[in-house]
């Protein structure tokens, strides 16, 4: 019993990851989501490129698991309280970072545009029954995967004006003291999207 207390209370704790750039907690879901009638669609390459290397980053050690993903992207509500808890944003996505802020005031509506290592499926307003699978073009389609636990909710993604530093916040919800929260920060480095490991 008491190694079970441990262990909820150690889920409840928030690790900086500084030399990644990455602000992880893990904590209780928000108590809101995403809500709004039907936010306009984002059809941006960059914008999914960015959602896609961050969910790839958090969910690189699963294995036969089917992401699952709101529809919709978070709102200022969701993610700020997490943010206060978040070390300072280094100095070169500063930019970005302000532009992450100011995106954070609207909720958008996601497209299957993912471009996952894993299988996933893109949630409507009804949730994920009866929606279809998207694989990942060099994998099979296996009978054995499952659905994920949890879903993830995503931010919108904020930019720098070049277009060359992006941030974007991943929540992952899968119920009680189940879940994360990271904030990731990435570069541009010849037209593809990567995590950053250090500061520049």
């Amino acid at each position: 019993m008491r190694s079970e207390s441990k262990w909820a209370a150690n889920r409840t704790r928030l690790i900086a990851v500084s030399l990644s750039l990455l602000c992880v907690g893990v904590c209780p879901p928000s108590q809101s989501s995403p809500l709004g009638g039907a936010p306009p669609k984002r059809k941006d390459a960059d914008r999914y490129a960015v959602m896609s290397v961050a969910l790839d980053e958090v969910t690189k050690d699963w294995r036969d698991l089917i992401v699952l993903i709101q529809s919709d992207t978070l709102s200022a509500r969701g993610v700020e309280p997490m943010l206060q808890l978040c070390p300072k944003v280094p100095e070169e996505f500063a930019a970005a970072d302000q532009d992450f802020r100011r995106r954070l005031q609207k909720s958008v509506s996601l497209a299957n545009r993912f471009l996952l290592n894993l299988p996933y499926i893109l949630s409507g307003p009804s949730g994920f029954d009866g929606r279809d699978i998207v694989f990942p073009r060099e994998m099979n389609r296996s009978s054995s995967l499952k659905r994920s636990e949890g879903t993830f909710f995503l931010s919108d993604v904020g930019f720098d004006q070049p277009r060359t530093h992006a941030v974007v916040f991943v929540a992952y919800e899968c119920g009680g003291l189940c879940g994360t929260r990271s904030l990731h920060f990435l570069r541009n480095h010849e037209g593809s999207w990567l995590p950053a490991r250090s500061p520049r």
